[in-house]
């Protein structure tokens, strides 16, 4: 039976009362906890943190593995080797599916701009429709596969009007250069990369915004992950603050850790909302995607009830109005 943080449709005011002082416990870690760390711009309060010590005024000990996409980091932490893990919206739902053991602690940034397509102008393509009969690059079951079929349906396409080629993230790049594919759908900052190896010959598409994607904190099931989940929001929250309030500062620590261009990055940022928050709007993608899934990969799985996933007591301690997740 899988463990969660939570049970039971609200709040009692023992189970809460109880479930706080938990968190609140001063605990140091007695070896540095484990985070795994997508290599995207979405994952930016993780580099500012650790850029700024924020980690260390909070008591603890963290050691940064990075990782190329949500659905690796998602992995470190089913597999042991992560105590908390950053994964988009998508690689939630997977997991979800699969019945894995994991919580969502919160998400920390929000962007309707960070998944995009990127295609070659030599094969005429200046637009979505144009991807009728080509072949696009895309890494199956992610944002990335979630935002190619969902702007097709907005375009008035179906999938199977556009060739799938499976693609890994840091693949995106040389795979359109050397013409195995006509596009990809990928995120940044893979976008950028790929830009910038194609040249004149590259061109960004976005004829709709198609989809939000949110990053999120996710964490084992066990109690070395529980005791330090609330000590690890208040970072998050101190960075988002950090961000916020010092932009030019945060992006000059970010692009230093992807090691992208500062020009790059300042054209992209804007793409980003940095917000410590868990809200019923992730809750609701999570069903889309979940219905999704269950379409492209039948038979149906049951959905369940997704709430068992979700920890919102941890954030709601520490600042009620930054949940508005309906338990």
């Amino acid at each position: 039976m899988v463990e969660r943080f939570t049970s039971g449709s609200g709040y009692s005011v023992l189970g809460v009362w109880l479930l706080c002082l938990c968190y609140l416990l001063p605990v140091a870690n007695a070896e540095p906890l484990n985070i795994a760390v997508s290599q995207t711009p979405l994952s930016s309060p993780f580099f500012v943190a650790q850029k700024q010590n924020l980690f260390a005024k909070h008591g603890l000990d963290v050691k940064l593995i990075d990782v190329v996409g949500g659905h690796r980091a998602m992995n470190a932490v089913l597999e042991g080797r992560a105590d908390f893990g950053t994964s988009s919206d998508m690689v939630i739902t997977n997991a979800i599916r699969q019945a894995e053991a994991f919580n969502v602690l919160a998400s920390f940034v929000q962007s309707p701009e960070d998944s995009v397509i990127i295609a070659r102008k030599d094969r005429q393509i200046s637009r979505i429709a144009d991807l009728k009969g080509k072949t696009l690059g895309l890494t199956l079951r992610t944002s990335s596969h979630y935002y190619a079929d969902t702007i097709l349906l907005l375009n008035g396409m179906v999938p199977g009007d556009v060739n799938y080629r499976n693609v890994a993230p840091e693949n995106m790049a040389a795979t359109l250069a050397s013409g195995e594919v006509d596009a990809v759908s990928t995120w940044q900052p893979w976008g950028l990369r790929t830009l910038e190896k194609l040249g004149s010959n590259g061109r960004a598409i976005k004829d709709v915004q198609a989809y939000t994607l949110t990053f999120n904190l996710v964490s084992a099931t066990t109690d070395r992950a529980r005791r330090h989940a609330q000590a690890l929001l208040k970072v998050l929250i101190d960075a988002e603050a950090f961000i916020n309030n010092r932009p030019h500062a945060a992006r000059t620590i970010v692009a230093d850790a992807l090691q992208l261009p500062h020009d790059d990055l300042e054209k992209i940022w804007q793409y980003y909302l940095f917000s410590v928050r868990l809200d019923q709007s992730l809750l609701v993608t999570i069903e889309s995607e979940f219905r999704w899934r269950n379409s492209i990969n039948p038979p149906a799985l049951p959905m369940g009830n997704l709430l068992d996933y979700f920890t919102p007591q941890v954030l709601h301690s520490l600042d009620a109005d930054r949940v508005t997740l309906i338990h």
